[in-house]
């Protein structure tokens, strides 16, 4: 018989489950650390964004504070010189419209009055045409009164209200005068006749 030589060594097959098992911790230890590193790199970004944020609300919330006091303050005082001012053109009208009244001519009629606080406009009727410039005369010597101005003057005939209507009596019919007038009102002087009265 021959004998058998080997001249390769002989191995002996060592147990990899340590090795592997050390490979898979290292690699998941790897992992581990990376997604620790993303989110704190992640988080420390959005909460810079969020201090950021909150300075900037911060501001304008103080801001705003301050523009709704100086509103407030500005309300107040605004209100107050509104008031102070519309008191200042605080008007006797009804003085104004006595004025008008007893200024008029006998058998006179105030049939219109448009005031708009400087200016006045009238409508009057008037048995008699010349009354229509007694009226204007009157107006003019007025202390409150500026500027009267005749715009115009109208006859028509004041009696049965149907034109085909026959008039048995032609002294039914009253000629009447419609005069109409714009005037300016001197507000100064019916503030210190109003005060005066008083």
């Amino acid at each position: 018989m021959k004998p058998e030589v080997n001249l390769l060594p002989k191995y002996e097959r060592y147990n990899n489950v340590p090795f592997i098992l050390f490979i898979i911790g290292l690699v998941i230890c790897l992992l581990l650390a990376g997604a620790l590193i993303y989110f704190y790199v992640t988080t420390k970004g959005e909460l810079n964004d969020a201090e950021a944020n909150v300075s900037q609300l911060t501001d304008e919330k103080t801001l705003l504070e301050a523009r709704v006091n100086a509103l407030n303050t500005n309300d107040s005082a605004t209100l107050a010189s509104a008031i102070d001012y519309a008191e200042k053109f605080k008007v006797p009208t009804s003085k104004l419209v006595d004025e008008f009244m007893e200024l008029l001519p006998d058998h006179s009629y105030l049939s219109y009055l448009l005031y708009d606080y400087e200016t006045v406009q009238l409508e009057t009727q008037f048995e008699v045409l010349t009354n229509t410039a007694y009226y204007v005369d009157a107006l003019t010597n007025s202390p409150y009164m500026e500027n009267v101005v005749v715009d115009k003057v109208e006859t028509f005939e004041h009696g049965s209200e149907d034109p085909n209507a026959k008039i048995e009596n032609q002294y039914e019919i009253i000629p009447r005068n419609h005069a109409y007038y714009s005037l300016d009102v001197n507000n100064e002087a019916l503030i210190e006749g109003e005060e005066t009265d008083e």
